[in-house]
């Protein structure tokens, strides 16, 4: 490995006499841990040690100003504005964010030396002109001298809104003053305005209390900081080394020695360190993965060819791995091998990363979405979901199942916090929110809640500390301040000033493998260097700083532009190369949020400009064997323990069956053995869900009961309990009266409510209910005309005997004595005929092919099987001596096909399908067909011995088509 740039200066300084006097200022902390310890191995015994510090540390020290955390400097700009302003209608809440803005510009405006009433008072006429209403040959103008395209407009009321922000634009400049003046006072400030002031005060200083200040590894300098390194120079005590050698800093294209080649001659070094020019980058290794956590388990199999097991390293010090993204520090720890058994993380770990961090920010979205109904704050169940979720309170497991089976009960879509609170005196203080509740004590009751959780780690109450203290720094400044913050004010003021703060791993910086970001990589060389997210918009970022100073303005004023950035980032990264032997660079190929699957500029260039430098180029793919073995099939054998549990659904002793077989669920098993074995023998169901807006099957039930609750209405035949359903009837059905009974269905099944506790008028009638009604009246109106033209032409009536009506039949098979349950949607009799109708919202047949469709399982063919075996189970319940004519009623063709919407058919043949009681070994007779009926019911019977069939196994299905809308498709998909 070269010898590090540190290690040069340490030996160029390690011999002089009175060392002790000198200071050395460092571009962070890091370099200086390292220079330090450079210092000592060149020295090779005892010596009094120089003074070493940061730029920041010394920059301060000589401004005596402290600088301040974000949220205090925005509450103190914020009082400033105020009494600028005048008025007490601005919020803080409206000003923070252009606020935030305006202190970073104004931040700008001082690290960089501009003059701030000159750049701010063109910034008030730029935003003037650009916010007028323009004539077309105005805009002319303006592109031709300014390069500026502008839209001519003629609204008026752009003056007005114009108006607002002109008062904003022109109170800049002295707002900058005063604010300026109040920090001063409370000897506080920002880091431009600090280094402002440190340029100034060290140019009328004298004494320093140091022989020579010496500065190292700099690279972009602001006018603050070239200020700071003239006034030195000029005073004979600044002395200056630049680390840039290497083939790429030769080039004057690259922007990499953008500022480096003028510092280097104006700034020269009073010491030769004696260092050969490097002509070669390294060997270069790009890598691409498929992955973005993959990225670090590369690494980690790297790091096992580069040092074996079964040895002991005394060299890891000498590799480092620099993380552009943060998230991927998880997974590049669990990546290292065990024989790298020590390990220096410099980056820390985000505090926006921790479980805390993810909580409070559930629960901000969650107070952002609530909303007051009749006085009381609800959340939407979406967002009261997701914090239910998280291991905070989702440990709480019965707290959890009463408030989501209060949601799914009640199809609750905004839930009130009184149905939350109800349920846990522990946890109510975070559902216990209001818009003017006391931010401080609400979040205080937050924390005291979750901090018993079960689900709260070690590490986890460490990061609450943090929050704790910083909503206690927020409640300080607030009250010093004197400004009024709300809970979701005070919630997004915690996470906006934990946004940035890191915790520090422990360990010893000078031993062991480094993992580190990108600027922790200052002044530090590394024998083998691993670079991850090397993608384009990653590394080098595209995140650029709010400003309200266009570029063109900043560009002309000598603020930092995105060429400057752009100028930094490529420094530090090939001066990462420039002594390293062995370097990884790693991307992800996917097309997945901020990546686009491209690879980094830096890469293309060292491999189209560079390529002739390296010592080596390699390209390496790197693919994950995501193919699976195939699975094999699976067969639930029969156990007796399943047999017993099968044997629920048999009559036992002449007692009645624990359990009743349904039409729907032997369909199920025609379609997928395996799914009935799950859900009918195992009891394993999909969790209730509340949906958005209406779901299919609650869409159907409003439907039915619509239907149900209409007929029930019509007139009672004399001496017997049918209903006569006349023309006169529908048609007071058509005109407006379905109305009620749809209103009253949407309040039971929709609403979930008691039909006397809830009313639908216009007072009550939301979007969605809306909708609702006007769709299922859309849907039944047909049908009332289709019964009207078919059953009560010339005065006839037809009878409605039931509806909705739940019957249980005991078949005899094999096993024992089966109950089968089933409802029929609705009895009638007309023209001498029974009627066993089946209402259908789907997709289903009614024409049939042949017997075997009806056994199919497919969905489609689900309607034609159970309305069939509804005729017939009815006839065995009640042997009746009249025809009995099946019928499936299809709403969503109604409309467009309604000569095939009404009924059952064969395939080819128009006449409707009705069975034949007359044979009375109860094989029903479909369309006069003896062979017909013998075939239904001996298929249905032995289906049914099939199930109980102990030889028989459950085993998944072939049919794939059945798997679509499975709720277990997961558990056997290959």
């Amino acid at each position: 490995m070269k010898q590090s740039f540190l290690s040069l200066v340490a030996r160029a300084f390690v011999g002089e006499a009175e060392l002790h006097k000198t200071l050395f200022v460092l571009p962070n902390r890091r370099s200086c841990t390292f220079l330090r310890n450079e210092l000592h191995l060149a020295a090779r015994r005892s010596m009094i040690m120089p003074g070493i510090m940061t730029i920041s540390d010394f920059v301060a020290e000589q401004s005596n100003l402290v600088e301040a955390d974000r949220i205090e400097l925005l509450f103190a700009l914020f009082n400033v504005y105020k009494k600028l302003e005048g008025t007490q209608d601005v919020t803080f809440e409206r000003f923070l964010y252009w606020g935030d803005t305006i202190l970073n510009d104004f931040n700008d405006i001082d690290m960089y030396l501009v003059d701030s009433d000159e750049v701010l008072k063109n910034l008030v006429d730029y935003k003037e002109i650009n916010t007028n209403p323009l004539t077309e040959k105005q805009c002319e103008v303006i592109l031709r001298y300014w390069g500026e395209h502008r839209t001519p407009s003629d609204d008026e009321g752009l003056f007005e809104k114009s108006e607002k922000y002109r008062v904003l634009w022109s109170k800049l400049p002295e707002l900058y003053k005063k604010f300026r003046d109040e920090l001063i006072k409370r000897r506080i400030g920002y880091p431009g305005l600090i280094y402002r002031y440190a340029a100034e005060q060290i140019k009328s200083r004298t004494d320093f209390g140091h022989k020579q200040i010496v500065f190292v590894g700099f690279s972009t300098l602001s006018a603050a900081e070239k200020s700071i390194f003239d006034s030195f120079k000029e005073k004979g005590i600044g002395d200056y080394y630049w680390d840039c050698n290497g083939p790429v800093f030769e080039d004057k294209d690259n922007i990499a020695s953008l500022f480096t080649g003028n510092y280097i001659k104006e700034f020269p070094s009073k010491k030769d360190l004696g260092e050969e020019p490097i002509a070669t980058l390294p060997n270069i290794n790009v890598i691409s993965v498929p992955s973005g956590s993959g990225q670090a388990k590369v690494v980690g199999k790297i790091l096992n060819e580069l040092y074996p097991k079964g040895k002991k390293y005394t060299n890891l010090v000498e590799t480092a791995v620099v993380l552009p993204e943060e998230k991927h520090l998880y997974s590049m720890l669990y990546s290292v091998p065990e024989q790298i058994t020590s390990i220096n993380v410099t980056m820390g770990f985000p505090v926006k990363q921790s479980s805390p961090a993810t909580f409070f920010n559930t629960l901000n979205s969650m107070l952002k979405r609530s909303r007051v109904v009749d006085g009381e704050t609800c959340f939407f169940y979406e967002d009261l979901n997701s914090l239910l979720s998280h291991p905070f309170i989702a440990t709480n497991r019965g707290f959890v199942a009463k408030v989501q089976s209060a949601i799914t009960e009640h199809r609750l879509y905004f839930v009130p916090n009184s149905t939350i609170c109800g349920h846990s005196n522990e946890l109510a203080p975070i559902f216990s929110y209001s818009a003017d509740i006391d931010g401080y004590t609400y979040l205080k009751g937050v924390l005291t809640a979750i901090a018993g959780s079960e689900g709260l780690s070690q590490i986890d109450s460490y990061f609450l500390e943090i929050y704790n203290n910083s909503i206690s720094r927020i409640k300080q400044l607030t009250e010093k301040e004197h400004i009024v913050t709300r809970g979701l004010q005070y919630l997004y003021l915690t996470n906006r000033l934990l946004s940035t703060v890191t915790v520090p791993f422990e360990g010893e910086p000078l031993v062991g493998m480094q993992i580190m970001g990108v600027l922790e990589t200052r002044l530090l060389d590394f024998k083998n260097l691993f670079i991850l997210s090397m993608n384009e918009k990653i590394y080098p970022t595209k995140s650029y700083t709010a400003s309200f100073i266009p570029q063109f303005m900043r560009s002309g004023y000598g603020l930092p532009t995105r060429r400057q950035q752009d100028a930094m980032q490529t420094y530090y990264f090939y001066r990462m190369l420039s002594r390293a032997e062995n370097v990884y660079l790693i991307y992800d190929t996917r097309v997945q949020g901020r990546s686009s699957g491209e690879e980094s500029r830096f890469i293309k260039q060292i491999e189209r400009i560079y390529r002739d430098k390296c010592r080596s180029f390699q390209r390496g793919i790197y693919s994950f064997r995501l193919a699976s073995r195939q699975k094999d099939e699976i067969v639930v054998t029969k156990t007796e323990e399943i047999q017993n549990k099968l044997k629920r659904y048999l009559a036992s002793g002449g007692e009645k069956p624990e359990r009743c077989l349904s039409p729907s669920t032997i369909y199920k098993y025609l379609g997928c053995s395996l799914r009935f074995y799950l859900e009918s023998v195992e009891g394993i169901k999909e969790p209730d869900e509340i949906d958005d807006f209406i779901d299919p099957a609650t869409f159907g039930n409003v439907i039915h009961k619509s239907l149900q609750t209409a007929y029930e209405d019509a007139p009672q035949k004399e001496d017997a309990p049918q209903k006569m359903v006349s023309a006169q009837f529908l048609e007071g059905l058509k005109k407006g009266k379905i109305d009620d009974y749809i209103k009253q269905a949407i309040v039971t099944e929709y609403m979930k409510k008691k039909p006397d506790s809830y009313k639908i008028d216009d007072k009550t009638m939301t979007g969605d209910v809306s909708v609702i009604l006007a769709t299922v009246r859309y849907m039944i109106m047909p049908l009332l005309e289709h019964e009207i033209k078919t059953f009560c032409q010339n005065g006839t009536v037809f009878e409605y005997i039931d509806g909705e009506k739940e019957n249980t039949c005991t078949l005899q098979i094999n096993a024992g004595e089966v109950a089968i349950k089933f409802i029929i949607d609705r009895l009638d009799r007309a023209g001498g005929t029974l009627r066993v109708v089946d209402y259908k919202s789907g997709n289903d047949e009614i024409a049939l092919s042949n017997i075997e469709t009806a056994f199919s399982g497919n969905n489609n063919c689900k309607g034609i099987f159970q309305v069939l075996l509804y005729s017939h189970l009815y006839n065995l319940l009640n042997n009746t001596d009249v025809p009995i004519q099946p019928a499936i009623y299809k709403f969503r063709t109604m409309y467009t096909e309604p000569g095939k919407s009404f009924g059952v058919y064969r395939k080819g043949n128009t006449k409707e399908v009705k069975l034949n009681p007359q044979v009375k070994d109860y094989h029903r007779v479909m369309n006069d067909s003896v062979d017909d009926s013998k075939i239904f019911f001996d298929k249905f019977i032995e289906k049914l011995n099939e199930i109980f069939d102990p030889e028989v196994p459950f085993k998944q299905t072939e049919d794939k088509s059945h798997c679509t809308f499975c709720p277990f498709k997961d558990l056997c998909a290959d």
